[in-house]
């Protein structure tokens, strides 16, 4: 190294060159290594800690997280309506299930009607219609089409409200508070263009959650919804899908533009029939999966503890070698009675006190 010196020849290395032997004989030279510690005794300074700046409590996007232990160890026996909501009627998921069906019925006679005015217009190709034919034919199709809406209307305003109802009501029967407001479930169902995605995510978490036999062990973030609704939820998309071509077909003013709009009436009324229909079952699924018992009591009640007002007077069973006193000490409070040392008891049941004697005290007694 530079600088040091030989052990053997005492020479000086010349500085600026690092060997491992002496440059001039040879010798294998030491080798240092310096390592730096601090000197023994002096005090250590504080350690720079880079404080971050406080970013608030911590978030987790709006929802809760998904990670942790699950709420079943620390789930009643019994749902209890804590929240205040009120418990969605089967009544009326029955109710809106039938209203569903007059919709279906109303949407296939609208599908008839749109099908021979589509007939009338091949045969106005090579013929002259007649007016009483046509008029007809336009009276059929507007009144279908009016009580198709009417329906549609009355249906719609009826199983929302206990759908949002539904949709809570299914989250506690798994033990989940609610994962989203009524305000958005809400508009998942009725906002147009959103409702298309957002009324089959409703939909499947429903019957996720109560079309699950065991609610207990339910995800509540990726539930498994039946055949039913995934079915539904096609369809709802393709009609969606159908009504927005035939608006943007209906803009045109050519006669084939006319032919075309009236064929896709034919399609957006067979597709909202099965909408229809397939919502009755869902509405009807939904009704009969509320009437199941709940998954963790299986149907048991704990019955409140039978009265103990008006039942058999207890029964007072004395030690042996109590009757002695027994009868001894009546005998006594017999004889304070006549000479008006002792008042008589109040009217009434009196309260029966029974104190234990050790064995051997009955010999203290004198008959």
């Amino acid at each position: 190294m530079g600088g040091a010196f030989c052990a053997r020849c005492g020479r000086r290395q010349p500085p600026g060159q690092w060997a491992t032997t002496c440059v001039h004989c040879g010798y294998p030279l030491p080798v240092t290594r310096w390592v730096a510690h601090p000197p023994a005794g002096a005090p250590r300074g504080p350690r720079t800690v880079r404080r971050r700046p406080y970013a608030g409590p911590p978030t987790y996007r709006g929802r809760p997280p998904t990670w942790g232990f699950p709420t079943v160890a620390w789930r009643r026996a019994t749902v209890s309506n804590s929240d205040g909501v009120a418990e969605p009627s089967r009544f009326l998921l029955r109710l809106a299930g039938w209203l569903a069906v007059l919709t279906a019925l109303a949407c296939l006679a609208g599908t008839v009607a749109e099908f021979l005015r589509w007939m009338l217009m091949l045969r106005g190709r090579t013929e002259v219609l007649p007016a009483s034919a046509v008029a007809a034919s336009d009276l059929f199709v507007t009144v279908a089409a009016a009580v198709a809406a009417s329906a549609a209307v009355v249906t719609v305003v009826v199983a929302v409200p206990v759908l949002v109802r539904t949709h809570r009501a299914a989250e506690r029967r798994i033990g989940y508070g609610a994962s989203r407001p009524s305000a958005a479930v809400l508009a998942r169902l009725i906002v147009p263009g959103w409702n298309l995605y957002g009324a089959g995510q409703v939909l499947a978490e429903i019957d996720g959650r109560l079309g699950n036999p065991d609610g207990a062990t339910a995800d509540a973030d990726r539930p498994r919804p039946g055949r039913l609704v995934i079915v539904w939820w096609c369809a709802w998309v393709v009609n969606g899908l159908l009504v927005l071509i035939t608006m943007a077909r209906a803009f045109g003013g050519s006669l084939q533009a006319v032919a075309d709009t009236v064929e896709l009436h034919i399609a957006v009324n067979a597709a909202a029939t099965v909408v229809a229909a397939l919502s009755a079952a869902v509405l009807w699924r939904f009704a009969r999966l509320l009437g199941r018992p709940d998954p963790l009591t299986g149907g048991w009640r704990v019955a409140p503890p039978a009265p103990t007002r008006g039942g058999q007077p207890p029964t007072v069973s004395t030690a042996p070698g109590m009757d002695d006193i027994g009868a001894s000490s009546d005998q006594a409070t017999a004889a304070a009675r006549s000479s008006g040392a002792q008042p008589e008891p109040a009217a009434g049941p009196a309260a029966t006190v029974v104190t234990p004697i050790p064995s051997g005290a009955s010999s203290l007694a004198s008959p």
